[in-house]
C-alpha cells in the first residue's frame, strides 16, 4: 500500500503510535531526553518508509507514462495516474459506443434504401409475367418469398433499433388477422389448406402493424410446414390461439425453437427455415407485452398461444 493511499489514516496512526512510544519511554526512564531520542528514531523509521513508498509509486507512474498510458511527468503520483487512465478508458468506451451506434444507423439506412430499390425489379418481374400471359404461379410465389425475406431483414433491423415505432391503441383483433389471411390466401388455396377463424367481437390494446407482422410470420410457417388439413384461429379467455395440422415440432427442439438462428429438425428436413422467423415473433410478442407459448407434437400439428394481459383486451357485447 502506497503512502498516498489512505494518507490521512496513516498520519493519524503515525501520530498516535508516536505519542504512545514517547510516553512509554518517558515512564520507563523518567528522562525527557531519552523520550525525544526514541521519538526521533521512530520518526526516521516511518520517514524512511514514506520515502521508499513515494519513490516506488513515482517509478510506477513514470512507467505508465513511458508506455503511452498517460502523461504524468513531474507528478509522481500513482493514484492520480490510475484515476486519469480510468477516465480516459471510460471516454474511449463511450466514443466506441457512439461510433457503433452511428455505424448501425448507417447500416439501417442502407438496408432501407436497398429494400426499396429491390422492389423495382420485383415489380418488373410481375409486370413481365402479366405481359407474357404466364399463368404459372410458381414464379409469383418465388417473388413473394423474396418479399418475405426482405421483410425479415427490415423487421430485424427495426427491432434492434432504439426507436422502434410502437403505437398502442384499441383495435378490433380481427383486423390484423384478416389482413394477414388475405396476404397468404393464394398460398393456402394453392396447397389446398383450409382456414377457419372463429373470433368473438373483441378489441385489444396493441400495435396494429406489429401484430400484423406477428400473424403474417406465423401464417408463413403454417404454409411451409402443413401439407394437409389447415389452420384454426380462435380467441378464448384472453388467449389468441392458432392451431394447425402441420408436421409439428420435435420435443427436443421446443425449448430452443425461438432462439436466433435455430432451425430444429423440421427446418433441416424441409430446408426452408432461416431460424429467424420465430425469433422475431418472440421479440415482437415481448415488446407488445404478450406471452407467446408453443405446444406441439410431431406429426399432429402445433398450437401457438398468444396471451393478452387482462387489461389489454375487452369483449364487445
Amino acid at each position: 500500500m502506497g503512502p498516498l493511499k489512505n494518507r490521512d489514516s496513516l498520519l493519524v496512526l503515525w501520530g498516535l503510535t508516536g505519542i504512545f512510544f514517547f510516553s512509554y519511554i518517558y515512564v520507563q526512564s523518567g528522562r525527557l531526553a531519552d523520550s525525544l531520542y526514541g521519538l526521533g528514531i521512530y520518526s526516521l523509521s516511518w520517514g524512511g518508509y514514506f520515502f521508499y513508498a513515494y519513490q516506488r509509486d513515482k517509478k510506477l507512474a513514470e512507467k505508465i507514462r513511458q508506455e503511452g498510458l498517460g502523461d504524468y511527468a513531474g507528478q509522481g503520483l500513482l493514484e492520480e495516474a490510475l484515476v486519469e487512465e480510468i477516465h480516459k478508458a471510460e471516454k474511449r468506451i463511450l466514443d466506441q459506443e457512439n461510433q457503433f451506434l452511428q455505424d448501425r444507423e448507417k447500416r439501417a439506412n442502407y438496408l432501407l434504401r436497398w429494400s426499396h430499390q429491390i422492389k423495382i425489379p420485383m415489380t418488373a418481374i410481375l409486370a413481365w409475367l402479366d405481359a407474357q400471359g404466364i399463368q404459372d404461379k410458381n414464379p409469383r410465389f418465388q417473388v413473394f418469398k423474396i418479399q418475405e425475406y426482405i421483410d425479415h431483414i427490415l423487421s430485424y433491423q427495426r427491432l434492434q433499433g432504439r426507436d422502434t415505432d410502437y403505437v398502442f391503441q384499441w383495435l378490433p383483433l380481427k383486423d390484423p388477422l384478416q389482413k394477414a389471411l388475405r396476404t397468404y390466401a393464394a398460398l393456402f388455396i394453392h396447397k389446398g389448406l383450409r382456414v377457419q377463424m372463429d373470433l368473438p367481437e373483441v378489441e385489444v390494446l396493441s400495435d396494429a402493424k406489429w401484430l400484423l407482422f406477428f400473424t403474417k410470420q406465423w401464417l408463413s410457417n403454417v404454409v411451409k410446414y402443413t401439407q394437409t388439413g389447415g389452420l384454426t384461429i380462435s380467441f378464448q379467455e384472453g388467449k389468441l390461439i392458432f392451431e394447425d395440422t402441420g408436421i409439428g415440432i420435435a420435443p427436443e427442439d421446443l425449448p430452443r425453437i425461438t432462439d436466433m438462428g435455430y432451425t430444429g429438425f423440421s427446418g433441416r428436413k424441409f430446408d426452408q427455415s432461416t431460424g429467424i422467423g420465430l425469433y422475431l415473433m418472440k421479440e415482437v410478442a415481448e415488446n407488445l407485452n404478450l406471452v407467446m407459448t408453443l405446444e406441439s407434437q410431431v406429426g399432429q400439428g402445433t398450437r401457438l398461444i398468444l396471451s393478452f394481459p387482462k387489461q389489454a383486451y375487452k369483449m364487445s357485447h
